[in-house]
């Protein structure tokens, strides 16, 4: 049996031209809600804290307490692309040290053919 790609192609095409952007990102949302392994730790202790804390807190803490919690997201979101870069700039780094060794070695190997070749010539 083959996957015919057109077919699929245009059945997703179909289906898409029924929705909309609402519902696309509501079907989006639902589905990043439902997988915890998609929310960070942060989201997860914010969503059980009502659980976690039995009392109520007035409209000012509330505020206070979600501002807080809106700058922790940013300092980890931060924080994460702060190590994305670190690992890029280790993995550039790390290639062009391999690409700067390699042809080191083989300009030193070049040269060393071209002595033989001088000698063996003689």
């Amino acid at each position: 049996m083959s996957l015919d790609l057109n077919k699929l192609s245009n059945k997703l095409d179909e289906a898409l031209i029924k929705e909309t952007t609402e519902t696309l990102n509501k079907f989006l949302n639902d589905k990043r809600m439902t997988n915890n392994k998609q929310q960070t730790a942060l989201e997860i202790f914010w969503n059980q804290l009502p659980e976690i804390l039995p009392f109520t807190v007035d409209t000012a803490t509330a505020v206070k307490l979600d501002e807080a919690y809106q700058q922790a997201k940013e300092m980890y979101q931060d924080e994460i692309e702060a190590e994305i870069i670190k690992q890029c700039a280790e993995e550039s780094t790390s290639a062009a040290s391999s690409y700067a060794e390699g042809y080191t070695a083989g300009y030193q190997r070049a040269l060393e053919l071209v002595e033989w070749k001088i000698k063996t010539i003689k």
